[in-house]
């Protein structure tokens, strides 16, 4: 589904990924699939563990703008208790995090 669609489906509108200072403890987050990175270093686990975990409203519009800017296209599900949403082409999120930090 668009981003759009996904908006107005889902019902939580917390932020379920966390972005954190550089040096806070972030392995357990990012194993967890809860970290949205702010920095290369963050990014670079990011990727390597391969994972990210269930998304609230804020998360889909930051990972729409973020795969937007580097000329991808996010596809979403919504789970199945309907609050929350999960990214389908999460491999292209990855890649459009290596361009964004050049890695």
């Amino acid at each position: 589904m668009t981003t759009n669609k996904i908006l107005n489906r889902i019902t939580c509108e917390l932020n379920m990924l966390y972005t954190t200072n550089p040096r806070a403890h972030i392995g357990l987050h990012i194993l967890v699939g809860n970290l949205m990175p702010s920095t290369r270093q963050q990014a670079k686990r990011v990727v390597k563990i391969g994972y990210i975990s269930v998304l609230g409203k804020q998360d889909i519009i930051a990972i729409d703008e973020l795969m937007s800017a580097q000329g991808f296209k996010p596809k979403f599900t919504i789970t199945k208790c309907g609050i929350f949403a999960r990214l389908v082409n999460q491999q292209d999120f990855f890649k459009a995090l290596r361009m964004k930090y050049c890695f």
